[in-house]
Order: C-alpha cells, then structure tokens, then sequence
C-alpha cells in the first residue's frame, strides 16, 4: 500500500482535522514483476477528511485557574490544584498582594470563577533555570531527578448488569451478539488511592529512548534455543486467563484497557500540545478462544468515543457525591482543586464537549536542595477526528460488536488526541525549544494522562453528537443496529447521558483514578535545515524554536515538497510465518537510492528490526545516507498479530498502522507531500512524467480533495535505474 497525502500550509497536526486539505494518490508497484500496479486506499486520510467537514475542532486555548508564582524559586508555575496529589508539595507560596489580588477578583462570584477556569496572563509564568537543573544533576545523579513512567491501574467497573449480553452464534457472521445491560445510572466509582495496582517501567529512562521503549508489548522473547520468538502467530495466549495485572508488567493496557495503548507520545512543534500516537488493542485477537479477551478490552473503543464534562469545585464534587474518596485535606480558599462531572452538552464547559483524558502537567523544581514536583495544571484531552462520527459516515452501524469481529473497521485501529499544554506562552515556548530536556536526556516535564471512564456505547442509536455537527437526531440515529440492541427503557434514538450517566456522577480525583503517570515530555520533531535534519529529532538536541523555518513568525513555506513514511525491518517473516525474509537491508537500500532519484526529498524510515532479531537493525543501511535525506526512527514494537486477514483470528497489524499515524503527525508538518510505503512498492513516474514532484505539482493544482486511481501495469523507468 502505498498513500501520498498532502498537508496544508501551517496546519500543526493539534487536532485541526477541519485547518487540513486532504488528498490522496495511492500507487502500488510489483517491482519483482518489473510492472506499476496503481491502487486506492487512503483509509486513515479519508478519515480525517469526513471529519474535517461537519465537526468543529477550532482549538480553544486550554483552561486555567490561578496562576500562582512561588517566590525565589527556579521555576514559576501556574496551577489549577492546592490539595496535592502523591508526592506534590502540601502548598505553594503566595504572597500576601497577590492574595488579596486574587479575593478580589473572586469576590463576586468565586464558584462560577473557580469552576469556569478563568485565565490570569499578568500572574507569572514559567521560568526553567537549566544551570541549576544541570548542576543538580551532576551533583545527584540521574536516579535521584528522574520519574519513572508508571500506570496506576483501577479495577473493573462495575456496570454491567450479570448474566446479560453474549457474542452470538459463532457459526453465524450475521449474528454480532448482544451487548449486555448496564446499570442506569452509571454507578460511582467508589476507587481509593489503595486501590489502585501500580506498575512502573523502568527501562524507559530519557528522551533518547523514546518512542522505542514505551512499554508496548513483552518484546522480543528468545526460546530454549536462543532463537527470537513472539506470540503473534497462531496464539492460543489470553490475557484475561492470565494474571492481567502481571501482563501488564510488560504493557499497561493488559492490566487496565482504559488506559490508551501508547506507541508514540511528542510535542507539536509550537510546544502548545503533546500528541499521543495509540492503537486499539482489542482488535489483536478476534478469534473464538478469545472471548474473554474481546470482552476485557472493550475499553479500548470505549477511549475512542468522545464524552462531555463540567468542571466543579472540590466543594460542590463533595456535596453531588459524598461517598466518593477524598483525603480530608482542606488547603485554604485560594488553593482550589478542579473535580469533573460527567454532564451533558448544554452543561458542560466549552473545551470539554468532545474529550476523554484528563491531562496533568507537572515540573520538576530545582530551587530547593531536594528536587520537588510542581504542578502546572490540567488540560482536557481533544480528538485529532471524532471516531464515533466517522463510523456514522461510513455506515457501518456500530464501532463495536459483541462478537468482536470488528477487524474489517481497519479505521478503529488507530486513535489519535492530544493533551493542550496550559496557557502559559513560557512554558509553551521551554517545550518547543527542548530546554527542559537535560544533557542526559533526562525529561524534567512531565504529563500524566487520565481517561474519564463511561460504559461502551453500542449502536448507531447510542451515538454522541450536537445536531450542529451530524445534524437532527432523526438522520442519523436510526441505523441498522437500532432495533436490535435498543433497550426497552431507551424511548428516544441517540444517547441520552443524564439517563446513562445520572446527574450527580463526579469522577474520583485523581489519586484515587486509574492512569498513565510521568510521561516524559521530549524535543518535538524538526524540519530539516540544510545540514541540520530531522535525524536528531529523536535526540534531546536544543536549539531556538524562533530560528526554525516552518514556525509561527516565519515564511510558510515548507522545507520538503515530497517525503515518504516507511516500517520495515532488517529481518521479518510474512504473514503467518509462511516465508523469512533475510535480505531486507538490501532491498531497503535499493528502494532509498531510486525513489531519492525520483524526486522524494527526505525519507523516514520506522526501524522494527529489534521486534524480530537481536543481531541487527537497518542503521547499517540509513547511516549510508546524509541525515539531509534519511531518518531512522527506532521503532521495536511488533505485530500484535501476523495472521493473515482471512484467518479465524484475523490478523492485525499494530505496529506498522501505528508507524504510519506516527509519521505523518510528526513529520508531516514539514513537507507539502508525505506518502507511506512498504519496501516492495515503488512509485514511479510514468508517461510525460520523470519527476514525481511534478506529478505532485499538477495533481496539486487541481484542487482535488481525494484521488482514486484504478489498477494499471507500466514498466519502471530506465531513467532512475543504473
């Protein structure tokens, strides 16, 4: 599959699906047969298209409540929390003017005020001393300032009423199951902080390794023999049978399939978002031995399905739902803690009618003799598209079956959002600069990521939309799936959340939540420079964001016309280990060398050797060529399953959708023109053609928003062969 989209001019890949002009040329080519094959798929790209076009994703500037300057110290913050989570400092200092500054402007109405998230510019900023963070470095040792990545993984809801639901006849691919009956209203989650499993990752250590050791899967595993292994050929393994909780010491999402499957997590290049890359992991194995797995990771689509918020005070969250924990702390008036209840449209604040994260910032503080963590606040989660709406456009009924044959939705494979950074113009900057990454790589912001629990929605008929964005409830709600799995209680098509979710259902705080803590906030990809490239984007290189071209404050043009997107590996097998391919370096060196002469700019190459072997990866071959051309992304995370599709257990390819979602957030930026190819595909210039930029150029010019191409034959070009 080969896919060429273009990118508009400024767009910053934070979730403006409607600021992108999309289009898509796909072109196939058999090189052993020595014949051009030209194909249209397209799938993710139409995705965001369809969404662009009736879903308003303006960006809002994230919320904030009081920005509070902690006097003599190396870093100034601002914060939306007092009473402290685990580990934060029990208060922060505010002096006596800027106390009597901030009664008075909540004098009038200091709930609406606190509850709102009202944004003070004049109160501080954020100030990074980066020779204090280095000298405490040296003098304490890395071990002593780093946070390990971690998940807090929560126990099961408790929604479902038992003994209801079932997958439905095996035999019968007709027959999708029935989802089972949940309890109305959705009940509290009752969680103490003791309840709650934690699990940290300690390999991933600094920058430098990332994306490559974001715990995704168990790794590369040797047998008796020595020889690599892995599980994603014919597995009879099921997590859910297994310990969860021990599996996921290797991947968070075994032990809490709340928690987003994380294979890449970056900056935007302007440091006023961070964009996670997450695959669904629910679609690994659909086979009939995995039904306990399919029904354990129903959350997986369930992250994908936008909910709407209120923020509250600690006070009212206390008075709605009293039975929820909370520490019996109380700070004082002007250290608020934001609480969220899950509310409709009509009652939920701006920026939170289509979100599913919590985002919390926080920074270390290396004023003080011990390092200590300040928090910088809380932002909601914002889609780069909306999933739910996408399946409603391509009408196929419901994101999500009992049965959990879903594989042929290939566009609920991956899941994109992004946390906004709060709405401090000096932290934004420290972010896109990289500052507040140390010498060692060492990361000293850090986000940790919550997901707002709900029950999965079933059926067109449960779908979550404004009428301004899908239209009347009557053209959209009345799908295939509607009578069927309707509820008798359920007289109105559509979702109804005072129904589902009650009027009075807070969400616990956070320390009490289910969540991925303490990931490292790293460089943000940048464009190539004459002889400064991309290649150093995934170390912790600092440099001036104002001096980059492609910013805000410069021209908009774009440094690349053309650029490729490609996952492949030193060694591999097919699908289900029917051949082993050993000679992979080559044909990736043969595959660079022509499509540079065809007139690709810069090629990105996704490194999966390492999820197959441990001898070698394919830096031999990318250090052949000038950082101006090639990049080398260590990308080690492996096929969740390498069935074929037409297997009982289809197959799934995690890793490779997930590399390519990747790319083109990262990079795509940065070329007018990004295409994503396997290494036996080749795009070739043919006709009056013998450059593909011209081929861009005149396809550019008419305006086309996706163009599908039929299958042809034509023979390489001798010009771009020696």
């Amino acid at each position: 599959m080969v896919q060429v989209s273009k990118q508009k001019r400024g767009s910053t890949l934070r979730g403006r699906a409607a600021s992108r002009q999309t289009l898509s040329l796909t072109q196939k080519a058999n090189r052993l047969c020595g014949f051009l094959v030209v194909v249209y798929i397209g799938h993710m790209l139409i995705s965001q298209r369809l969404a662009s076009n009736t879903v308003n994703t303006n960006v809002r500037e994230p919320q904030e409540l009081l920005t509070v300057p902690k006097p003599g110290s190396g870093i100034r913050v601002r914060t939306r929390t007092a009473t402290h989570p685990e580990g934060y400092p029990d208060s922060l200092i505010i002096d006596n003017h800027l106390q009597e500054e901030i009664r008075a402007e909540q004098s009038n109405d200091e709930e609406t005020y606190l509850a709102k998230g009202a944004v003070r510019e004049e109160y501080g900023s954020f100030h990074f001393d980066r020779q204090k963070a280095e000298e405490m470095l040296e003098k304490m040792g890395a071990d002593a300032i780093r946070k390990r990545f971690a998940a807090f993984a929560e126990p099961a809801m408790d929604d479902n009423i038992p003994d209801t639901g079932n997958v439905g006849d095996p035999n019968d691919k007709k027959d999708l199951g029935m989802p089972p009956e949940y309890k109305i209203p959705l009940p509290l989650r009752l969680n103490t902080p003791d309840s709650l499993v934690k699990i940290e990752y300690p390999r991933l250590q600094t920058c430098h390794q990332m994306p490559g050791l974001l715990p995704t899967d168990e790794g590369l595993i040797l047998n008796d023999e020595g020889k690599p292994t892995t599980r994603n050929v014919y597995s009879n393994f099921v997590v859910a049978d297994n310990d969860p909780i021990l599996q996921g010491k290797t991947c968070p999402v075994n032990a809490d399939p709340f928690l987003p499957w994380l294979h890449d997590v970056f900056p935007s290049v302007d440091g006023k978002s961070i964009i996670f890359i997450a695959q669904n992991k629910r679609r690994c194995n659909t086979g009939r031995i995995f039904e306990k797995d399919i029904k354990w990771f129903e959350p997986q689509v369930t992250i994908m399905q936008p909910v709407s918020v209120q923020r509250i005070t600690d006070d009212e969250a206390q008075q709605l739902a009293p039975e929820l924990w909370h520490p019996g702390i109380t700070s004082g008036q002007n250290e608020p803690n934001i609480r969220y209840r899950l509310a409709p449209f009509e009652e939920s604040d701006d920026d939170a009618q289509y979100t599913r994260f919590i985002c919390r910032f926080h920074a270390t503080d290396f004023s003080e003799e011990d390092p200590q963590t300040i928090p910088l606040g809380e932002t909601l989660s914002e889609f780069g598209y909306n999933p739910e709406f996408l399946v409603l456009r391509k009408g196929t009924g419901s994101m999500i079956t009992p049965k959990g044959k879903d594989n042929q939705q290939f566009w609920l494979s991956n899941l994109r959002f992004s946390c906004p950074m709060p709405a401090d113009e000096a932290l934004q900057k420290v972010v896109a600069s990289g500052e507040s990454i140390l010498s060692d790589g060492t990361a000293t912001i850090h986000v940790d990521l919550i997901p707002i629990r709900t029950s999965v929605r079933w059926g067109t008929n449960q779908t979550y939309f404004k009428e301004d964005v899908a239209g009347p409830k009557g053209l959209w709600a009345n799908g295939a799936t509607r009578d069927i799995w309707m509820r008798s209680d359920e007289k109105v098509a559509g979702f109804d959340p005072v129904h589902r979710w009650g009027s009075e259902n807070v969400l616990p705080r956070i320390e009490a939540s289910g969540r991925l803590a303490n990931i490292p906030i790293c460089l943000p990809p940048r464009p190539t420079e004459e002889d400064k490239y991309a290649g150093k984007a995934m170390e912790s290189a600092h440099v001036d964001v104002d001096e980059k071209p492609g910013g805000e404050n410069k021209s908009d043009k774009k440094p690349h016309v053309l650029a490729a997107c490609i996952w492949s590996s030193s060694i591999f097998t097919t699908r289900s280990d029917a051949h082993k391919v050993l000679d992979n370096n080559l044909r990736l060196q043969e595959w660079i060398e022509f499509h540079l002469h065809a007139g690709f700019d810069h090629i990105y190459i996704y490194d999966n050797s390492l999820a197959n072997t441990n001898e070698t990866t394919l830096e031999g071959i990318t250090s052949k060529f000038s950082e101006k051309y090639v990049t080398r992304i260590n990308w080690p995370s492996r096929q969740c399953n390498n069935n074929i599709p037409a297997a009982e257990n289809t197959g799934e390819r995690s890793s490779q959708y997930a590399a390519e979602s990747s790319c083109r957030a990262r990079f795509g930026p940065f070329t007018e023109w990004i295409a994503a190819f396997d290494v036996d595909e080749y795009m070739v210039p043919a006709g009056q053609y013998t450059n593909l930029k011209d081929v861009m150029h005149d396809v550019g010019k008419k305006g086309t928003n996706i163009l599908s191409l039929k299958s042809t034959r034509a023979y390489l070009s001798g010009k771009h062969m020696e």
